[in-house]
């Protein structure tokens, strides 16, 4: 079957430049050597073809050249099917404009130039001279002009078709394919979409025995998660019920420092790598999916073309799975799907900029957005990020392309503006680097299954006897942002985040499997964002480590499917204790065939808990028992941190001097005897100096003071409290409190070292944790809840400047308050609540407190600039409640606010939403992570993960006994 499918490819590319006697079609994605065009694959489903596209960023891309034989030589007419793409919008400029060059000469029509729509566009006559011809596009602008095809005539009264059909047999007929399909049978599981949710699947399905075809329309896997598109993988893996479900994922997931970061950064190469180990998949890259056949209710089978040769192939198998995100295959087999009429979230096309050593000129673009700097967030740190979204009331699947090219007129018309109108002066030497044309969608089609799992489900922590997903993003969903809205209000192009923060970031909210299989397709799964979810569910699933998950399991209910001969719904009514057992499997574990024994290597990461791999310490790897702090019972405010490196599991809490909170570690000896206690903190300039702690045992309660100034004297972070006799039954607990604690207190683990005179203890079952977890909703980390509090600073920085605090004290006056930028190592300090307050706000993080200041309703706010060490003593005056007003500039403070304010990804990002109200903490959402960040962001990484910077606290991570 292999040899007969690859001698028929050559025969094909033989065949793409065939002719009738007086016709040849010539499709422009067959041309041998594309030069500098792309090959757009995105709209075939709107317009029938995939096209070349010239994405030059303002610079024209090399010719895209081919031979041709013709039948005979003479007078053709010349067809040529393209568009002007800014048309629909009556912009002027005709930015897409290319030649058709043959034998080296122009053919007298520029094309490009008209037609909102794909037509084919009349290029005159053309004598041929000779049977092979050298045919070429040249592009003359940089600017995304397109070709599908060229048609030649001998016979000037014969117009081709125009219409969107999908390979038309007049297509077929000129291409010289066959009517009937190459047949590729014998599959277990088809999937379609090569993603993270289809990769998750294919590879998951294989490891379990399934032979898989694995279809993908792109030359890249990842889809959202490529290089082509560098959204970077958010959610958090390895986690929740079945802690083993993410290894899959681990082994392809980007290691990107921002989004967007470089192409090498998202692993392309790594991907498909991984991909082709896998001797039970077959890989089809540049295959577009495009017809299915049914018998009766179920897929019999798919068809699809190769996206450069147009042979089209016919996929025979048991089992499907749609993830292509837009649930096309479901729609073509008529499963049931829902789609949000409006206010759906849009298309992202992202884009990065730099400076060059010598001045750089850019094109004019009268036919963009028409921009000043003030129209658009500025694009900090070099590149423009997810909230450049726009097709949000568009019919995200019809309606594509036109999104994607408003956006790309969006970034076009941005630069501009620096480029040549307010902004030339300081951006002399910028030019575009990077711009994504293939947009990232993030809602279309959700097909429906047995559970539509919606937003209160997930707020409620419905239990679900077949939650099997974790899924820890915040329900993110994203709208027009206004401040940017009223020039173009019938399609905004920059968005705002708004969330719901009640997902439990830690163990995950459990998606249930019946949210991936299909109600009425009997063989069909889905996986990705088309999953069966709500428009305000899919908020929080919708991020690629989760539909990656999505797919592991998918990937191990098919192999019950096959193993049994049953259905997809057979596995939840019949079979869900097997499918259970199989994701309490490592990811890399395998078997010949679904029937055969399982082999589980030696290399595979040891099982996680139900909170995700330590991000810190691993308790597994200290000598006694660990208490971690999410075991303890809390009282008050308390926030978890990780900035402060060297803790214990997954971070450390902390809360303020004198806030009331408290925090007890209680423990159940198993054997009486004598224990050492052991508490572990992270040392810090801001912390407590008498924080107070007390020990409960058999005997009484022992209080003591400890300074948390003061590195901790044991091995590994801790400091001793002294040795305690226990026995069963009795009480045994450690209790840190805040009254009068100097500063900021800590909470990690305790520890008791074994040995002859210290018994092991008894943990708390993890099956407990969780259903506390459950029963209790997590609190959620709002600006409302960093108001009140001071900053709590990277222990890179710990060391500030000589002499810092002093002027601390020299500029701290009555009605003041001190808010920190973790980057320059300054503290925050109490103030007394006053109408007409001051803060003094130091850099991005200042000016973040200064806008919740102005929610609040505080006064005036001292905004200093952020820069080298004593640079937040100079400060500026400005009225808080007119941050953000329109109209009323302070200095840069308005400025700097609307460009740091409502930034979030989704699907993709890892700069989620919660950075709006949770500015520094967390990097970006990482497997030994417990929230939503990032890595850039302009916050500093030294000692890790940068600290909150608006939050001043105790900070405890455990007890050690």
């Amino acid at each position: 079957m292999r040899r007969f499918a690859i001698s028929l490819a050559v025969l094909l590319v033989a065949w793409t430049v065939s002719s009738r006697a007086d016709q040849v079609l010539v499709e422009a994605e067959s041309f041998a050597q594309p030069g500098g065009w792309q090959l757009d694959t995105q709209f075939i489903n709107v317009m029938g073809s995939p096209y070349l596209l010239a994405h030059g960023l303002g610079r024209s891309v090399e010719d895209a050249t081919t031979t041709v034989r013709f039948p005979s030589t003479g007078e053709y007419r010349v067809w040529v099917r393209t568009k002007d793409w800014v048309a629909r919008w009556n912009a002027s400029g005709q930015p897409g404009r290319f030649q058709v060059m043959v034998d080296g000469q122009p053919l007298a029509e520029t094309f490009g130039t008209k037609g909102a729509d794909w037509f084919w566009h009349d290029g005159g006559a053309v004598s041929i001279k000779q049977q092979d011809v050298k045919l070429a596009l040249r592009d003359l602008t940089g600017f995304n002009g397109r070709c599908d095809a060229i048609f030649f005539s001998s016979d000037a009264n014969v117009t081709p078709p125009n219409g969107a059909q999908i390979l038309p047999a007049w297509r077929r007929s000129l291409l010289g394919l066959s009517d009937k399909p190459t047949e590729l049978s014998g599959y277990d599981l088809v999937v379609a979409g090569g993603g993270y949710s289809g990769m998750g699947a294919a590879i998951s399905a294989a490891r379990m025995g399934c032979k898989v075809a694995l279809i993908q329309d792109r030359p890249v896997l990842g889809g959202n998660g490529s290089s082509e598109v560098r959204v970077w993988a958010n959610g958090l893996i390895r986690r929740g019920r079945f802690p083993r479900v993410g290894e899959i994922v681990e082994e392809f997931m980007d290691r990107a420092k921002k989004s967007p970061g470089t192409a090498e950064e998202f692993g392309d190469d790594v991907k498909e790598t991984v991909v082709r180990a896998e001797k039970n998949i077959d890989l089809f890259l540049n295959h577009f999916a495009y017809q299915v056949e049914m018998d009766g209710e179920r897929i019999k089978a798919l068809s699809a073309f190769d996206t450069r040769t147009s042979e089209h192939k016919r996929f025979t198998g048991r089992l499907f799975c749609d993830a292509t995100g837009h649930g096309t295959l479901g729609a073509l087999a008529g499963a049931h799907y829902d789609m949000t009429p409006k206010g759906r979230m849009g298309m992202s096309n992202m884009w990065s900029w730099a400076e060059a050593q010598e001045p750089a000129a850019f094109p004019e673009t009268p036919w963009a957005l028409d921009l000043n700097m003030d129209d658009f967030p500025y694009p900090r740190e070099f590149h423009g990020q997810w909230f450049w979204e726009s097709g949000f009331d568009k019919d995200p699947i019809n309606d594509a392309e036109a999104i994607r090219d408003w956006n790309l007129r969006a970034v076009f018309g941005a630069f501009n503006a620096m480029k040549n109108r307010d902004g030339a002066e300081k951006h002399r030497h910028a030019i575009l680097t990077w711009v994504a044309y293939i947009g990232g969608t993030r809602e279309s089609r959700r097909l429906l299954g047995d559970v539509i799992l919606s937003e209160e489900d997930i707020i409620a922590k419905r239990d679900f006897p077949d939650g099997c997903v974790p899924s820890t993003w915040s329900i993110d969903l994203h709208y027009p942002k206004q401040q940017y809205a009223e020039k173009f209000p019938d399609n905004p192009f920059i968005s705002v985040a708004k969330f719901d923060h009640r997902v439990d970031r830690a163990y995950g909210y459990p998606v249930p499997y019946r949210c991936f299989y299909s109600r009425n397709i009997p063989n069909l799964f889905m996986a990705g964002r088309c999953a069966s979810v709500t428009h305000e569910a899919l908020g929080t699933v919708r991020v690629m480590n989760t539909c990656g998950m999505m797919g592991e399991v998918v990937g191990r209910a098919a192999s019950i499917c096959v193993g049994q001969d049953c259905t997809p719904r057979d596995v939840y009514e019949k079979h869900l204790d097997e499918l259970k057992k199989l994701l309490d499997l490592p990811g890399k574990a395998r078997r010949e065939a679904v029937n055969a024994p399982i082999v589980i290597p030696d290399d595979i990461p040891r099982r996680a808990s139900e909170f995700g791999p330590p991000s810190g310490l691993d308790p597994e790897t200290l000598a006694g028992v660990v208490i971690d702090d999410r075991q303890a019972v809390k009282q008050g405010s308390w926030t978890e941190g990780t900035g402060l490196k060297g803790y214990v599991g997954y971070g450390y809490l902390y809360a303020s001097a004198g806030s009331g909170a408290s925090v007890r570690f209680e423990f159940k000896p198993s054997a009486a005897g004598r224990y050492e206690v052991r508490l572990a903190y992270q040392t810090h300039e801001n912390r407590g100096t008498r924080v107070p702690v007390t020990v409960t045992s058999p005997a009484g309660a022992v209080k003591q003071q400890i300074n948390m100034r003061e590195p901790p004297p044991v091995d590994k972070g801790f400091i001793s409290l002294g040795r305690f006799e226990f026995r069963p039954g009795a009480p045994a607990a450690v209790e840190i409190g805040t009254q009068d604690a100097g500063g900021t207190v800590h909470a990690d683990p305790k520890l008791q070292p074994r040995g002859p005179h210290a018994p092991s203890l008894d943990r708390p079952a993890y099956d407990d944790v969780r259903q506390q977890r459950y029963s209790q909703s997590i609190r959620s980390r709002g600006s409302d809840e960093r108001s009140d509090q001071s900053v709590d600073r990277p222990a890179g920085l710990r060391r500030a400047r000589a002499g810092s605090r002093s002027v601390h004290r020299r500029h701290s006056k009555p009605q003041e308050r001190l808010c920190a930028d973790p980057r320059h190592a300054r503290v925050a300090r109490e103030a007394p609540a006053a109408s007409g307050r001051r803060v003094r706000a130091c850099g991005s993080q200042g000016v973040r407190f200064l806008r919740d200041q102005r929610r609040s309703g505080a006064g005036h706010v001292v905004a200093g600039q952020s820069g080298r060490r004593g640079d937040y003593l100079r400060p500026v005056l400005c009225d808080v409640s007119a941050v953000g007003q329109p109209g009323r500039r302070h200095r840069g403070a308005d400025r700097y606010l609307s460009r740091l304010s409502d930034r979030s990804e989704s699907g993709g990002g890892r700069h989620h939403a919660e950075d709006q109200v949770d500015p520094v903490e967390q990097p970006r959402q990482s497997d030994g992570g417990h929230g939503h960040g990032r890595r850039d962001r302009g916050f500093s990484q030294a000692g890790g993960r940068a600290e909150r910077g608006t939050a001043v606290g105790r900070n405890l991570s455990g007890l050690l006994l």
